[in-house]
C-alpha cells in the first residue's frame, strides 16, 4: 500500500511532463470501435484509442516533445505516455501511474 503511494508521489515530481485538457468530437472514434465490435465480437478500449490518436499526432509533430538540453533541441523518436489507471489493494481504490512506452509504434489492440 506504502509502495504505491509513494510510486504515484515519485511520478508526479519528475520532470519533462506535460499535462492538457482538451475537447474533441470523438463520434468517429466511439463509431469505429462500435463497428469493430459489431463485426468481429472484439471489444476495442476508448482508453487505447485515444492513446493510438496522441502516439501518432505526436509522432508527426516530433517537435511538441522535444527538449532543450544547453543550446541543443533534444527530438525523441518514442512518444511515451503516461496514464492514472486503478489499482485494487486491500479493498481499496488507489490510482496508479502507468507509462505506454513507443505508443506511437503500437496498433489500437496493444
Amino acid at each position: 500500500l506504502r509502495e504505491i503511494i509513494v510510486d504515484t508521489v515519485e511520478q508526479g515530481l519528475k520532470r519533462h511532463h506535460m499535462k492538457g485538457l482538451i475537447e474533441l468530437d470523438v463520434t468517429k472514434g466511439r463509431e469505429y470501435i462500435r463497428k469493430h465490435k459489431e463485426k468481429t465480437g472484439e471489444a476495442l478500449s476508448f482508453t487505447g484509442w485515444i492513446m493510438r490518436c496522441i502516439g501518432q499526432a505526436v509522432d508527426e509533430h516530433k517537435y511538441v516533445q522535444a527538449m532543450r538540453k544547453g543550446k541543443k533541441v533534444v527530438i525523441f523518436d518514442d512518444v511515451d505516455i503516461s496514464v492514472m489507471v486503478e489499482r485494487v489493494v486491500e479493498a481499496r481504490v488507489f490510482p496508479v501511474v502507468f507509462v505506454v512506452r513507443k505508443a506511437n509504434k503500437k496498433s489500437l489492440r496493444e
